[in-house]
């Protein structure tokens, strides 16, 4: 991790840091591990006496790296499913409390913190979205970063506050105010905010007609999520607008109010949702598909739902597909096989992997299948293979097996394609996947694996490690494992 040094009229010793924490020479195993656990130290050292005594600019460069280099694992819909854990962030958090800081330093902290999911900075999050409502000289970027914390780590305790920026004259903090108001807000929040839509000539008087119509989509998506029965009216109102020759409200508005209705179990409102596919255009056949999975199963819904899969429009096959995985519709099962064998798009197969396995037995054997007909294309055949290692998938060990010991390659298979797959995620059960990737793959492959190997903390596998790292084929191999000895040493792995 390469971080601009502290300044040295702020610290009194400013510690050096070697570039791309390189370890040189002709060293021993022993030496090799002894200064990679060196090399982990300084830059601990080195940040920690950023965030004590460098001034902001300095501080936001270490945070801008810990952003960008934590190691995470993202799940099929790319949502942080898990992030290591760093260290700092109480240092971080008693350095911006301390007094002055800049508004992009304090924005930065709090994405930190937003990463890490950690709610040690509740208070100051929400004291930033106090001060905004009196105009207290606080950045639109800050108080974006504040609601977007609350928002996420869904902290209940901040709806007063949130609430009183729903008359910001900032459009971007209204929205997101209203957004995060789905998360952690209750009753009075959803009535405040159906007053607000009944009432909009006053409530956006200064907006723009564009502006309007993304808030009253945020209002309606939070009024949804809150399961607020009083606006039912309200919505289905804007369902049967749709009637007219010239609605008044967008696809959009349609589709948030059909998806709140649905959230609401409002059945009366399931005839307009298939009406609107029957009768509408593209954008009105991809709004109702996605409405349809938020209301109770209907024995309406499977027609609509295959013929989703066939329309030309590639997110109505894409939100058919998630569709049909939610309701466990097995009718579809033959459809979502074709989708993730011969489907252009790459998020309709990955919808269509994702669909079967909600299946259970039928639609993991339809997957088992594909994975194993070496006729099919090997891009979905990865593909099934990625989603089922990112979901830690039981199967996944044992495909990987077979495939990694397929010598004939009776699976019309690549070693390089299946490597690509698996060392692109770091999976500690995955420890004989990267011995097979760095004894039996090519530079890119093998720089790959250490990488991840670093990522991921897997001393299991230091011993190879620390041989390339002294024995390593070329420079760039010898490198990657010193890096990698180096985040294997460093004191929170």
């Amino acid at each position: 991790m390469q971080l601009s040094p502290v300044r040295a009229q702020d610290s009194a010793e400013p510690p050096s840091l070697k570039n791309g924490g390189e370890l040189g020479g002709t060293e021993t195993k022993a030496d090799a591990g002894e200064e990679a656990r060196k090399e982990a130290e300084r830059q601990d050292k080195q940040i920690r006496q950023t965030i004590s005594y460098g001034i902001d600019s300095d501080l936001v460069t270490v945070i801008q790296t810990l952003l960008r280099e934590a190691p995470r694992m993202a799940s099929d819909d790319d949502d942080i499913l898990w992030i290591e854990k760093t260290p700092y962030n109480d240092d971080i958090y008693r350095r911006i409390k301390k007094g002055y800081s800049s508004s992009d330093l304090q924005t930065k902290a709090i994405h930190f913190f937003m990463q890490q999911k950690w709610l040690g900075a509740e208070p100051y999050v929400i004291e930033i979205v106090d001060r905004s409502f009196g105009k207290d000289n606080v950045d639109d970027n800050l108080v974006l970063a504040a609601l977007a914390y609350l928002q996420r780590l869904e902290v209940k305790g901040s709806e007063k506050e949130v609430m009183s920026l729903l008359s910001d004259e900032n459009p971007q903090v209204v929205e997101r105010s209203l957004t995060a108001l789905g998360k952690i807000g209750s009753g009075a929040a959803a009535a405040k905010i159906l007053e607000m839509l009944k009432d909009e000539d006053n409530s956006f008087l200064e907006f723009t007609d564009r502006e309007r119509e993304v808030l009253r989509v945020a209002g309606i998506a939070a009024m949804g999520s809150l399961v607020y029965e009083a606006a039912a009216e309200y919505l289905l109102a804007i369902l049967e607008d749709a009637k007219n020759e010239e609605p008044e409200y967008s696809n959009a508005e349609w589709g948030a109010s059909a998806k709140a209705l649905g959230r609401m179990a409002r059945v009366e409102a399931v005839g307009l949702v298939l009406e609107q596919f029957q009768n509408g255009g593209t954008q009105e056949r991809y709004q109702a598909v996605i409405a349809l999975s938020s209301f109770p199963p209907q024995a309406e819904f499977e027609d609509i739902i295959l013929q989703g899969l066939q329309e030309a429009y590639w997110k109505t096959r894409e939100e058919a597909a998630k569709t049909a995985g939610e309701l466990t519709l097995r009718s579809a099962i033959p459809g979502l096989v074709y989708k993730v064998s011969k489907d252009s798009v790459v998020g309709v197969r990955r919808a269509a992997i994702k669909a079967l396995r909600q299946m259970g037995d039928s639609g993991n054997s339809a997957l088992r299948g594909l994975m194993e007909d070496p006729d099919a294309r090997e891009t979905p055949r990865l593909d099934v293979l990625r989603i089922l290692i990112k979901a830690r998938d039981e199967n996944a060990i044992g495909i990987l097996h077979q495939l990694l010991s397929d010598s004939d390659n009776q699976f019309k298979l690549s070693r390089t394609g299946i490597f690509r797959v698996a060392g692109n995620d770091p999976w500690s059960m995955l420890d004989f996947v990267y011995r097979e990737m760095l004894s039996g793959g090519d530079q890119r492959t093998r720089r790959d694996a250490l990488r991840a190997i670093g990522r991921a903390r897997m001393k299991s596998l230091q011993d190879i490690v620390e041989e390339l790292a002294e024995n390593g084929e070329d420079s760039v191999i010898r490198r990657a494992a010193k890096a990698t000895l180096t985040a294997l040493s460093s004191k929170d792995s």
